[in-house]
Formats: structure tokens, C-alpha cells, sequence
């Protein structure tokens, strides 16, 4: 097992190797920070003292040579156009993560796959339903991930923080539902070309589907959203005043995302000891693309002018095959319908405007949605909605994830065993089912 570092976080990645017969070796590799395992690889080459194996399916390939004396295999990763250092130690057996808080099964409620419909889209969405094996109807949740495609579980670094979620709100007699988003694990649809207000209309549907489901009581049914999921829970939550009931945001964004992100990129390069001079340069290289996207409609000009930009940032580096693609790759990223619409959504249009009961819970420790930036712009908003019943806490020591963290960096999530605070499950249960 070896470490990949890419923009301040680390990658674990793990090559199985089985002997097979005398000669032959089987090689699987695990992400476990990405929750992959038993990824078929090939190998390419094989001596005493060297290796060569390739993992087609992920457009990866691997080579490094034993150090013997240290029981190392020192070698490169090349993924694509990526090429990163990766030493490998050997494991004593097979990896695993120490977990404590994944539920397994048999669970103590009643668990059923189910599938709803975003009719707007045409798309079908798979999720999960779990609900207590008890008669009645119970306060039921809609669980809304953060950015990028997520699963159901919302797995992340090797943690499940919905399932953790899901499973500890349906002890408490509360009915979740979670589901994959759009073009991922067993929904319909394409992520690549969504926005966050498509999103939303997902969101939307499985609200509709849960507020008529048999469990489900239809006065006390919401949505806990997390990070984008929290802005999605805010347009929902002001949109569908009838059907939206109570609205938990957890480490949602307050400001518009352009200043989100840029915050967001400095904190993490102070925290991971980047100089001063550095970080100014690289925020001044946001900036300026930011504007590009956001004032240029039309596509290929914006595109022009971003490389133009790209091209004199770097005009002290050589700018070589693997870095033209880089930069061509991040140039796409920029213009992906997504991050277009994401830089310019105002959250505070839709939080000052909900009227529903809301519960604002942030980690002291966030640095991606950090709540001195954050915190005051959503308190401020909710004070003008209609909403007169609102909480709002700064959590201590917890990171973007709720974990107890050291420093807050991304590249502790995988690190640490606690997939959420407890404390962060029991104030969100108390206060679902408190009486208001």
C-alpha cells in the first residue's frame, strides 16, 4: 500500500498480489479512499527485483522496483496524462479500514430498495428506504449528498456518512430515504451535464415520492442536505413551502460560489503550509478565470481567453504535452454546466426566503465551507425569511465531514475512523423530533 498526493489530499492505493501457481501472479487493485476494491489489473512485467502492472479499466498503469532492504516498491503511477510517485510497504494481510460506526446487517428496522421519477427530466432515481419494523407513520428524511456524483451512501475517503446517517436516524424511528444521484450506481440520467438547480428537481421528486409513502408522516417531512446538498436543501425548502416541513443544513453554503471556492482554496493552502506569496498568486489565477466564465456566454471566447490567462501564469514554467493537457482538462471543467451555474448562485436568495423550521449545524475545523465566512450570511438571511423557527451551531473540532479532526485538511478524512459525530447525529435527532 502506497500514498497518492493530488491537490493536498491523499490517495491510498492498494495492489493485491496472488500467487497463483509457481509462476503466475493475479493482481487486483483497491482505492479505499474512493471506496473501490478488487479492481482487475494486469501484469504487464514481472523479475525479482521489478514490476510492471497495468489497470485498463481506470486507463492506469503502475511500475516500480523493490528496495529489498527496506521491503519498499519504489516506483510511478501513471493515470492518464498524471504521472505521481507512489512507494508501496508491504501489508502483513489484506487491507482494511477500521470502520466503527458502519452498520452491519441484520438491522434492528425494515430496509426496501425503491425507485421514484423525476418526471421534469424524464429520469428514474434508485434509492433506499429504511424505515422501523413498528406500525404508524414516523418523521421522514430526504438525504441530499455534496458536490460531484455520489452513491446513496455518499461514500467518501472510505466513509459511508449516509448509510452512518440513514442508520442512525431509522433507530430512532425516523424514515430515510437516500439514492443515488442522477447517472450514478443504479440511477438514470447524466451527471456530467447537470447543474445544481437539476439536481434540486431530483431532490424534489424524492421528496414527493417520500411524503406519500405508507411510513412517512406527511406533517413532518424534510431534508437533511450536506454541503451542495445544503444549498439544494435551501431552493427546495423555499420552493415547496407545502411539502417541505423542516429543512437540516449541514456545512451548507451561505455565500455565492465564486467566493466560496476562492476562501475555500486559501484556507487549505495555509493549512497545508503553502507560502503567502504562493497563495496570492494561485487566487489571483482563480479570479481572473472566474470572471472569464462568468462574463463570457459565449463559450469558445471564454475559452480563448481562459488559455490566454492559463498560458501566462505559467509563462516561467515549460509548458510541456502533460501540462497543455492539464490545462486544457481544467479549462473544460470550468466550462461544464455545473461549475457555470455554481459560481454565480446566490444561497442567500433561497435561505431568506424559507419558511419551514431549519437547523444550521457547521464544523468549527470546515475548511471547505468554513463558518466564518459562511455562518454570518445564512444567519443573516434567515433572519429576514419567514421562517421563525431556526437554530444555528458551530460545532467544535469537527471538519466539512462532522469528523473530530486535528487540522480540518481533506487529507485527514481518510485517516480518521469516526465517519460523523455522534454528537452531530443526536442534536439532529432531538431536534427532528422535538415539538414545534
Amino acid at each position: 500500500m502506497g500514498n497518492l498526493e493530488i491537490n493536498h489530499i491523499k490517495l491510498r492505493v492498494v495492489l493485491n498480489f496472488t500467487l497463483i501457481n509457481e509462476d503466475s501472479l493475479q493482481v487486483t487493485l483497491d482505492s479505499p479512499d474512493q471506496g473501490a476494491k478488487d479492481i482487475q489489473a494486469e501484469l504487464v512485467y514481472f523479475e525479482p527485483d521489478s514490476v510492471v502492472v497495468d489497470v485498463p479499466g481506470i486507463m492506469g498503469r503502475y511500475s516500480g522496483r523493490l528496495n529489498e532492504n527496506e521491503g519498499t516498491i519504489a516506483g510511478k503511477w501513471v493515470q492518464g496524462v498524471t504521472s505521481l510517485p507512489l512507494k508501496l510497504n508491504k501489508l502483513e494481510g489484506r487491507f482494511t479500514q477500521n470502520r466503527p460506526q458502519e452498520p452491519r446487517p441484520p438491522y434492528p428496522y425494515i430496509e426496501e430498495n425503491i425507485a421514484f421519477t423525476n418526471s421534469l427530466a424524464n429520469i428514474q432515481l434508485s434509492g433506499t428506504i429504511t424505515r422501523p419494523d413498528k406500525e404508524g407513520r414516523f418523521p421522514a428524511v430526504v438525504l441530499v449528498s455534496g458536490s460531484g456524483p455520489q452513491d446513496r451512501n455518499e461514500e467518501l475517503m472510505g466513509h459511508k456518512t449516509f448509510l452512518v446517517i440513514a442508520d442512525y436516524l431509522t433507530r430512532h424511528d425516523i424514515v430515510v430515504l437516500r439514492y443515488d444521484d442522477r447517472g450514478t450506481g443504479k440511477s438514470g440520467g447524466a451527471f456530467s451535464t447537470a447543474t445544481t438547480f437539476d439536481l434540486a428537481l431530483d431532490a424534489e421528486s424524492a421528496i414527493h415520492y417520500l411524503k406519500n409513502h405508507s411510513s412517512a408522516d406527511t406533517t413532518r417531512t424534510g431534508i437533511i442536505g450536506h454541503s451542495e446538498g445544503g444549498l439544494i436543501a435551501s431552493i427546495i425548502a423555499a420552493k415547496n413551502k407545502e411539502d417541505v416541513d423542516f429543512a437540516v443544513l449541514l456545512a451548507a453554503p451561505g455565500v455565492p460560489g465564486d467566493e466560496l471556492i476562492l476562501h475555500q482554496g486559501k484556507l487549505i493552502q495555509e493549512a497545508s503550509g503553502m507560502s503567502h506569496e504562493d497563495i496570492l498568486r494561485e487566487n489571483h489565477l482563480r479570479e481572473k478565470l472566474f470572471q472569464i466564465v462568468k462574463n463570457n456566454p459565449d463559450g469558445q471566447v471564454a475559452k480563448d481567453s481562459a488559455e490566454a490567462v492559463f498560458y501566462d501564469h505559467f509563462k516561467d514554467t515549460v509548458i510541456d504535452a502533460n501540462m497543455k493537457t492539464m490545462i486544457n482538462m481544467q479549462i473544460s471543467n470550468m466550462f461544464s454546466p455545473w461549475f457555470r451555474k455554481f459560481l454565480v448562485i446566490d444561497p442567500y436568495l433561497f435561505l431568506s426566503d424559507i419558511s419551514c423550521p431549519v437547523l444550521v449545524l457547521n464544523g468549527e475545523k470546515d475548511l471547505q465551507v468554513a463558518p466564518g465566512q459562511n455562518i454570518p450570511e445564512i444567519k443573516k438571511a434567515l433572519k429576514e425569511a419567514p421562517a421563525e423557527d431556526y437554530e444555528i451551531r458551530v460545532l467544535k473540532d469537527l471538519n466539512h465531514l462532522f469528523q473530530h479532526a486535528e487540522t480540518g485538511l481533506p487529507n485527514e478524512y481518510a485517516d480518521i475512523e469516526e465517519t460523523i459525530s455522534e454528537d452531530v447525529l443526536e442534536l439532529m435527532v432531538e431536534w427532528i423530533n422535538s415539538e414545534r
